[in-house]
């Protein structure tokens, strides 16, 4: 598996050209993981609604494998933190997701543009994972406020 890094450097702020990385190659193991690490992942995408429901039941399927949280934040709904695998079981999750889509569905039928916050936040040395997605609706169309 091959992947491209690039980013910026935070001292000078000069580009970083995008080297090809053979993933195979790194030697890894879990071994090599800190008892203190911590990541954080974070995206802002415009999806559409199929998409959203993508990474909504993604987010779901991450946070049962890894027994976290997950938050979640839907315009002109609750915000929802489900915590045990039973919030997560597949027919309670279903009927939610039913619930959120048509949320959805009536959102970008008004003509709003739904956005895509979703973070995934882990912390070895405090085992207080968690998994957030918000949708919000933002008038006017992706290209006017890219």
């Amino acid at each position: 598996m091959q992947a491209h890094i690039k980013g910026r450097r935070s001292h000078n702020d000069q580009a970083i050209t995008a080297l090809p990385v053979d993933l195979a190659k790194i030697p890894f193991t879990v071994a090599d993981i800190s008892r203190n690490s911590s990541a954080l992942l974070a995206i802002t995408i415009l999806p559409d609604l199929q998409e959203a429901l993508a990474v909504l039941r993604t987010a779901a399927l991450l946070a049962r494998s890894f027994n976290s949280r997950l938050c979640i934040e839907i315009a002109g709904m609750e915000s929802l933190i489900l915590n045990t695998p039973d919030d997560l079981g597949h027919k309670s999750f279903r009927r939610l997701c039913g619930q959120i889509q048509g949320n959805l569905r009536k959102l970008t039928s008004n003509g709003l543009v739904l956005v895509l916050e979703a973070g995934l936040t882990a912390a070895s040395f405090t085992r207080a994972d968690t998994i957030s997605v918000r949708i919000r609706a933002e008038t006017g169309e992706p290209k006017q406020r890219m």
